[in-house]
């Protein structure tokens, strides 16, 4: 008896799949709002208010709290670098011009380093009279770089910076 009562097809996984996401929705939207039901049937909704807006108003003031102290911490950390590299360099300017990230044509290795990090990646290339080296910063895919400074005798000479 094909189709007949009391004959039941089996579920497609597409229906099972259908079915499980409905569920699923079910109780991610259904339960939710039945718990918030029966929350206001037991305490009433003047207490559930004023309990939701204490709760955001001390999340606002732990987040503000955070984020001073995070400033904070920020500042502290750049007025000591900034010392540092006051008393090993003894020059304003080019303490400054490191502060900023700034490469120029005579810094030296030693302030390039402080200035951008350890370079990425490094090419050195014998020559007669001289070493040159070229630091790469800033990687934009596989062996390739946005900035390059060339180095001589351990000052820069000249950089390429594609950003």
């Amino acid at each position: 008896m094909e189709g007949g009562i009391g004959m039941s097809r089996r579920m497609s996984k597409s229906e099972a799949r259908l079915l499980g996401g409905l569920v699923s929705l079910g109780l991610v939207v259904g339960l939710p709002i039945y718990l918030l039901h029966e929350l206001v049937q037991s305490v009433g909704w003047p207490t559930l208010v004023g309990s939701v807006s204490a709760l955001i108003l001390f999340c606002l003031v732990v987040s503000a709290v955070s984020r001073s102290v995070e400033a904070a911490r920020i500042r502290a950390e750049l007025e000591a670098r900034r010392a540092e590299l006051q008393r090993k360099y003894a020059s304003e300017a080019i303490v400054g011009r490191i502060i900023n990230g700034d490469v120029w044509q005579g810094q030296t290795a030693e302030q390039l380093r402080d200035s951008l990090g350890p370079p990425v990646d490094v090419d050195e290339r014998v020559l007669k009279s001289k070493t040159r080296h070229v630091w790469k910063y800033r990687p934009i895919g596989t062996r390739r770089f946005s900035l390059r400074v060339t180095l001589e005798k351990d000052a820069v000479v000249g950089w390429d910076d594609k950003s």
